[in-house]
């Protein structure tokens, strides 16, 4: 029998108003310095990268890991299909309103 946990769930929160804007600035931009630092790392990241997958001596899971991020960065993840159906199992509808922001 599964055992109960003691951790309590999370409460509602603060409800949000509508128009409410969480995150006013947006996302925090990386400093230029950083960016050039990492795009000077770039080919050594990919040796690395190459390396591990191509090691007879790093575990399977190393060496998937390392394909992926390789693959990844060449073609852009895959991308994923998702179905969507109602309680019964009907098609659901899907309607997209516009507002016109002027």
């Amino acid at each position: 029998m599964a055992e109960k946990s003691n951790v309590k769930p999370r409460g509602p929160g603060r409800p949000i108003q509508k128009g409410q804007v969480l995150n006013p600035g947006g996302r925090p931009k990386v400093p230029q310095d950083v960016k050039d630092a990492c795009k000077a790392a770039s080919i050594e990241a990919i040796e690395t990268l190459l390396w591990i997958m191509r090691n007879d001596e790093s575990g399977d899971n190393e060496r998937i890991k390392a394909a992926n991020i390789i693959l990844n960065r060449a073609w852009g993840t895959p991308t994923q299909a998702i179905e969507l159906s109602g309680h019964s199992g009907e098609a659901m509808k899907l309607i997209i309103e516009y507002a016109n922001k002027a």
